[in-house]
């Protein structure tokens, strides 16, 4: 399937995915991991950062499992397959087996060089 689709009204292509959450204020960051696959990361939507708690069950009182699952929950993208989400714990593991070790490296610095608020973050959201 194309990643632009033709708009109904006219010959104008639709934004695809990506564009709309970029433009939704959710940027998309990239990078190659060790084996030579694009590893895209992409903030999620208030919904899914709502619903992951859910989708982990018991797991999400483990502070480290709800940490790397945040992660994991930001990979769009892993090589060629565009289309990278999770609603349960076996869609979960297959992510994780897919980026393998050199992946999930890849979105380990992603993730922390983008994602994560620095103490500077949180100070500027304290004297707003």
């Amino acid at each position: 399937m194309s990643a632009k689709i033709k708009a109904a009204s006219g010959g104008a292509l639709a934004p695809t995915a990506a564009e709309q959450a970029v433009k939704a204020g959710r940027p998309e960051f990239s990078a190659v991991d060790a084996t030579g696959r694009v590893i895209t990361l992409r903030k999620p939507t208030t919904w899914e950062k709502f619903e992951l708690p859910r989708r982990l069950g018991g797991d999400s009182v483990n502070p480290g499992w709800l940490f790397q699952a945040r992660m994991i929950q930001h990979v769009k993208q892993i090589g060629e397959d565009t289309d990278v989400f999770f609603t349960n714990d076996r869609e979960l593991k297959a992510i994780v087996d897919s980026l393998g070790e050199e992946g999930m490296e890849t979105v380990e610095e992603l993730y922390v060089t983008h994602f994560m608020k620095t103490g500077e973050d949180t100070r500027a959201e304290i004297k707003k």
